[in-house]
């Protein structure tokens, strides 16, 4: 379900302007510490976090469009995905950088908790409406 008419009237344009200053800010701020950087991986990051902001505004957009409603019917199935995520790091987990076991690698690198903290503000939203 997408909202037709009231999507840009309920669109919350303060928040939205405090997220691209706070993308902004993290922006300038890994390109003052990656100035004059040698390193080649450092000097891909700004490109890089430039992208990734991009992405995430879009998908900023994608989602507010989406009626939150749809979820709250989704709301078993999408924590029972989170559960079966967070225990599938204990059997395919690959190591991070401090020796923790936190990712799981499927082409890319994923971290399941950061997917169960969206997910379960989505299942307690649904269990406290």
């Amino acid at each position: 379900m997408i909202h037709t008419g009231t999507f840009w009237k309920q669109f919350d344009f303060i928040l939205f302007a405090a997220i691209l200053l706070l993308i902004l800010f993290g922006i300038l701020m890994i390109a003052s510490t990656t100035r004059g950087a040698i390193d080649p991986d450092l000097i891909t990051r700004v490109p890089d976090q430039i992208l990734y902001a991009i992405i995430g505004i879009v998908m900023v957009f994608i989602l507010a469009a989406v009626d939150y409603r749809l979820l709250g019917g989704l709301h078993m199935w999408l924590y029972i995905v989170m559960v079966a995520l967070l225990v599938l790091v204990q059997f395919l987990g690959v190591e991070g950088d401090a020796g923790s076991q936190r990712w799981i690698n499927v082409g890319i690198r994923i971290q399941p908790s950061e997917i169960g903290k969206i997910l379960i503000i989505i299942t307690l939203g649904y269990h406290l409406a």
